[in-house]
């Protein structure tokens, strides 16, 4: 339980602290981007704390954005999957995570720092100035579905032969 109560305190707690500081020091026309991730959006197996608190963020962004709207300042929330980083290489014990991830996505690849950071850009730019309360998933199609591989393990078949795509 001591992992978990660590985990909700950087996770969620570090977050509603950040958000209370820099809002204050905010003037109008400010935006915060909170970072959840796709663990607070869909269900992983052995990653139900981490999950709730990132599921959290999401609920923190949208009550902030309600309450910091009426003061000009945005508060926006991405969520990614899985990001190319050490922390999610083979070397460090994550690969379990990573391949649930690949097999759940419909990308081949992880995201990148990159991609990540473009949407958080995005989402503080004046570009996206009438976009507040709003989760961005940065998540190479996870949210939209089960993944064509999922699909063809549970039936031990392949669906791949494009027939079933736009009839």
């Amino acid at each position: 339980m001591e992992e978990t109560h660590r985990m909700l305190e950087v996770n969620l707690f570090g977050v509603i602290h950040g958000t209370k500081h820099a809002s204050r020091a905010m003037e109008p026309g400010g935006s915060i981007v909170n970072t959840a991730s796709m663990a607070g959006i869909v269900g992983f197996p052995g990653l139900s704390a981490y999950g709730a608190s990132k599921w959290g963020v999401v609920g923190l962004t949208r009550h902030t954005a309600v309450e910091l709207g009426p003061l000009g300042i945005r508060v926006n929330c991405v969520y990614p999957t899985g990001v190319a980083t050490p922390m999610a290489g083979e070397d460090q014990g994550h690969w379990a995570v990573r391949s649930q991830v690949l097999a759940n996505q419909h990308t081949d690849r992880l995201a990148t720092v990159d991609d990540v950071a473009a949407a958080i850009h995005f989402l503080a730019s004046d570009d996206a100035a009438m976009v507040n309360g709003h989760a961005l998933c940065v998540d190479g199609g996870l949210g939209a579905g089960m993944s064509i591989g999922m699909i063809e393990a549970a039936i031990g078949g392949s669906i791949r032969d494009g027939s079933a795509i736009m009839e």
